[in-house]
């Protein structure tokens, strides 16, 4: 792997040693690049190969669950929780008549509970139960909550626990469920 500076700005003040070819004017990245080419042309594995490798690549693969706070040894109950306002950023929506008012700044939303629940799956794991999402989401009654999961994208039910609470699978892509915490970087 190489790596490349590129100055797109034409007004840019370089002062690069001659011999540095990682640091370059945007004017010359495509001859840049067709030397980096002619320079790997080299086939490191026959077509047979990367079949093969790509059989064993879709044979071993295994969905991300990335759980975040237990890769970092953070417990559960160590994060805040409730279900975020995204207008003014805090904590502590509550849920009425179908809809989340923020009861910092007043702000309603229908689906401010699905952001809590990508959250969770990025932090704790892919399945939470009605009581922790009880207490992860921020909701009173447990009725309530059954009906929210119940009612979102991405969540399934899984069975029931032994005490006769919901078991829930949450099924979001890393790479395409995550575009909201772009603002939060």
């Amino acid at each position: 792997m190489r790596h490349l500076v590129v100055f797109t700005h034409p007004a840019a003040n370089l002062k690069v040693p001659s011999n540095e070819t990682r640091i370059i004017r945007a004017h010359k990245l495509s001859e840049r690049v067709d030397q980096l080419e002619n320079h790997f042309n080299n086939d490191i594995l026959t077509l047979r190969q990367m079949h093969g490798l790509e059989g064993i690549m879709k044979k071993e693969h295994t969905p991300l669950i990335p759980n975040i706070a237990g890769r970092t040894g953070i417990e559960a109950s160590h994060l805040s929780s409730g279900t975020m306002c995204m207008n003014c950023k805090q904590l502590g929506m509550i849920r009425y008549n179908g809809w989340w008012r923020c009861l910092n700044c007043g702000k309603r939303a229908r689906y401010a509970h699905e952001y809590a629940l990508r959250d969770h799956f990025l932090l704790i794991g892919d399945t939470i139960s009605t009581s922790s999402a009880m207490w992860w989401l921020g909701i009173e009654s447990g009725s309530s909550t059954r009906k929210v999961l119940g009612a979102t994208s991405g969540v399934q039910i899984l069975g029931k626990l032994k005490h006769g609470e919901n078991l829930y699978s949450l099924n979001y892509k890393h790479n395409t469920h995550y575009e909201y915490l772009e603002e939060f970087f």
